[in-house]
């Protein structure tokens, strides 16, 4: 036993060492692991205490190891100092620039920024007092290591005699920070962009703790590997992608041998956000909450597909794919495939869009595939180049712009809506209809507490909202031969379906999970005029309501309703057509539906 306590008494020993001998460094790497918190905390009254206890412990393990490699020689004390300081000074400086924490588009402005757009930055962005503060911040990041490995020095010997206690705070805190340290490091375990976006969106089911939001306040070295990790393999899909689209552009014209001599016609896609299929009225839902929808429904102008699904349960996976002609269920890439719309725009149409999620001047992944100079204002097309806070003050921007232009015989609009995005509440404004309460959610199930049907209330009220914006677009197109089709990115989780309020787990195993997040309202709204200059694509529409479908194949009927003929329209996936097969779904992410 006496042994025992010995070993242990020098193994704890040997862990406190290092930290006394440097303790000022260690208090420089545990506060500049902290720096994200800090920053945000002083300059944007955030609150992130919960992300304070992760990065307390993980600058635990780094500040050890610092001391561990550092301790003995002085001139690496002040480097260690300087870099640690320099990367708490690089964090707020950006706040205080952008007013927010360094995260994924700040490395992918860096990757994607010239010499050119660097001097437009400082001159944009940096003012004289910005650049005096910048000044003095550096000339500390100089002088105060100066200042601490002088302190150290002083301070040298004096905590030895608490080694032993030391070591064993260090050895708690070491263990715990390096488990949390390790859970984010399952980045590297992601093989490809797909799972990167599952990974961002797992963790707690407190939806401000997904691993995602929790690499934004951690340490330097973390949230340096994960973002990095994320935006390599973002941009290697996304530049892969761009490479097929202009190889595909500068082969001969019989890619796309161009429409059939057809009449006007206007194509409209609509891409909802987070709309279950089973709270839509549409569908059965025991609350009013598509009016607008019910009644183009009831005079025949509206076809409702009863078994449509997403591909996936995330945004980006799920648009990603569904723009292009690739076919998830039988394992394609979107990465290596056409996007529909850029072979509409190669056929002549002009080409349209308006999202109010994404804006050109980004660089993300959507942004790339939405905004692709091919088909984004092509042909004379036109499209947004900001959002706004709801989709009704969005849609009056686009309503004025598109009134005060002349209409192409063939065009293509692409609309992304807000919708009903987490938490619905934020989705429409004050003045908006509030109609629906918590008296109106039955508390029929043991964990709807009042707090939880509050939020179905809501989410019942932002449809009804999203159901006003969708009312505006159809009328934008009632004079025109139109074909509208509206669906949701994916499903959602909502209290009175299940006792979960998001989507922070993965739970393929569950059928009813399934169902929950890939289920979506899938409609086709086809103006007076269309169905009378198409009575035979009026009638297919009707037909193939009831049969299962994917949004990943909705490309290939949009080619066959748009007369387009090209080698990569496949009459097997698309669901209008004679040949069309229905394939056993599955998901982006490798799930199973059926």
């Amino acid at each position: 036993m006496i042994k025992i306590r010995s070993f242990f008494e020098r193994c704890m020993s040997w862990m406190g060492k290092p930290v006394a001998a440097v303790p000022l460094l260690f208090l420089t790497a545990v506060v500049c692991c902290l720096g994200a918190v800090l920053v945000s905390t002083a300059f944007g009254g955030e609150r992130h205490l919960r992300f304070l206890i992760y990065g307390i412990f993980q600058g635990c393990f780094w500040g050890w190891l610092v001391c561990l490699i550092c301790h003995r020689h002085s001139w690496l004390c002040y480097i260690a100092s300087a870099l640690m300081l320099l990367t708490l000074l690089i964090e707020t400086a950006h706040y205080i620039l952008f007013e927010h924490v360094i995260d994924y588009d700040s490395f992918r402005l860096v990757l994607n920024t010239d010499p050119v757009e660097i001097k437009g930055f400082f001159k944009q962005f940096f003012s004289k007092g910005v650049i005096l503060w910048t000044a003095t911040g550096l000339i500390a990041v100089v002088a105060l290591p100066i200042a601490l490995t002088k302190g150290d020095e002083r301070l040298r010997g004096k905590f030895i005699p608490f080694k032993t206690g030391l070591g064993i705070f260090l050895s708690i805190s070491i263990i715990i920070g390096l488990f949390g340290i390790a859970k984010m490091l399952t980045i590297l375990r992601q093989r490809d962009y797909n799972q990167i976006v599952v990974w961002q969106t797992q963790g707690s089911d407190n939806p401000e703790l997904v691993n995602m939001t929790r690499a934004l306040y951690s340490d330097p070295m973390l949230k340096g590997i994960v973002i990095l990790r994320t935006v390599a393999s973002e941009r290697a899909n996304i530049e892969s992608w761009s490479s097929l689209q202009y190889s595909l552009a500068e082969q001969d014209d019989s890619a796309v041998e161009g429409m059939e001599e057809r009449d006007s016609l206007n194509i409209v896609v609509v891409i909802g956000e987070s709309f279950i299929r089973s709270h839509s009225s549409l569908y059965g839902y025991h609350l009013p909450v598509n009016p607008n929808l019910e009644e183009e429904r009831d005079r025949g102008a509206l076809t409702v597909f009863t078994d449509a699904i997403s591909p996936a349960n995330f945004t980006v996976l799920s648009i990603s794919n569904l723009l292009n002609l690739n076919s998830v269920s039988r394992g394609e890439k979107w990465w290596e495939a056409a996007g529909w719309n850029t072979l509409f725009a190669k056929a002549g149409w002009r080409v349209n869009v308006f999202t109010n999620q994404y804006a050109p001047d980004k660089d993300g992944d959507l942004e790339k595939i939405f905004f692709h100079p091919l088909s984004c204002g092509a042909n004379g097309g036109i499209h947004n180049t900001s959002t706004r806070r709801y989709d009704g003050e969005f849609l009056s921007d686009i309503s004025a712009r598109l009134r005060s232009r002349d209409n192409a015989a063939h065009e293509l609009t692409i609309w992304q809506l807000r919708g009903q995005h987490f938490p619905p509440s934020s989705q429409l404004p004050a003045d908006s209809r509030h109609p629906f309460t918590i008296d109106d959610i039955p508390a029929d199930k043991p964990w709807l507490t009042p707090e939880r049907r509050q939020v179905v209330a809501d989410y019942s009220n932002a449809t009804l909202y999203n159901d006003s914006i969708l009312g505006g677009i159809i009328d934008l197109y009632r004079s025109r031969p139109t074909l509208l089709v509206y669906f949701s990115d994916h499903g959602e989780e909502m209290w009175d379906s299940a006792p979960f309020g998001n989507r922070n787990r993965q739970r393929p195993e569950d059928r009813e999970w399934m169902r929950r997040q890939h289920d979506i309202p899938l409609m086709i709204w086809m103006s007076d005029s269309f169905r009378k200059n198409f009575p035979q694509l009026a009638e297919a529409v009707g037909k193939a309501s009831a049969l299962p479908m994917t949004t990943d194949h909705i490309g290939h009927t949009l080619l066959n309703i748009s007369g387009i003929k090209t080698p990569y329209y496949r009459s097997e996936l698309d669901v209008i057509n004679r040949d069309y097969k229905p394939v056993k779904r599955k998901t982006a992410q490798g799930y199973s539906y059926e």
